[in-house]
C-alpha cells in the first residue's frame, strides 16, 4: 500500500533512513520552529511520527540499531 507521510505545509524533511526491520523511518525535520533540524522516527505500523531529538540547530539522524533501541544522530 503507498501511503503519503509527509506534511501538506512548509516543513522540510530531510534524510530519510529505513530501520533494520523496514517498520520505522529516521529522518530530520524542521517542523518544530522553521529553522532548526530535529530528529524524528516515523513508524509505518500506526503511523505516528514521534521527535526523539531535539537540540538546535541540524540534527541528521542514521540508521536505528538492529532492536529499534538506539538512534545515532550526527
Amino acid at each position: 500500500k503507498i501511503q503519503k507521510i509527509t506534511p501538506d505545509t512548509d516543513e522540510h524533511i530531510r534524510g530519510y533512513v529505513w530501520s533494520h526491520d523496514g517498520k520505522k523511518i529516521t529522518y530530520a525535520s524542521n517542523a518544530r520552529n522553521g529553522v532548526d533540524f530535529d530528529a524524528y522516527i516515523y513508524d509505518c505500523e500506526t503511523n505516528t511520527h514521534t521527535r526523539v531529538f531535539e537540540q538546535g540547530g541540524h540534527a541528521i539522524p542514521k540508521r536505528l540499531s538492529p532492536k529499534n533501541t538506539y538512534l545515532p544522530v550526527k
